[in-house]
């Protein structure tokens, strides 16, 4: 138990910035992401976890642009991992849902489409 007590030291340690919220919230969408991908690399695959996760890696770069770097990779890493059509498409589809849902709202609200 004193595990969980000290990861919130250790993560305010890591993440002292004056955008601390966005610091954390890529904290937290990045161990989402590993924590759900180490899940689909198990014997007990479900496909709901590997769209969750790609969810959250497609999610980091509209959080912090330095991330579109890991982001890319991990969806790289994930359809050549993975192998099957099926799960290609659904790392795909939850990489790229939230920057189209990102853009089409803005593009709701009288922006360019390309904007975001």
């Amino acid at each position: 138990m004193a595990a969980i007590s000290l990861i919130a030291l250790a993560v305010m340690g890591t993440t002292l910035t004056p955008d601390y919220p966005v610091a954390m919230l890529t904290a937290l969408f990045t161990a989402q992401c590993l924590a759900r991908l180490l899940y689909c690399f198990g014997p007990n695959s479900r496909y709901n976890k590997l769209f969750t996760a790609m969810l959250a890696a497609g999610i980091l770069p509209l959080l912090n642009g330095a991330m579109a770097i890991v982001s890319l990779l991990t969806l790289v890493i994930v359809i050549i991992q993975r192998g099957t059509i099926r799960e290609s498409i659904i790392a795909l589809t939850g990489a790229l849902l939230p920057t189209f849902t990102c853009s089409y709202i803005g593009w709701l609200a009288g922006g360019s489409f390309l904007e975001t």
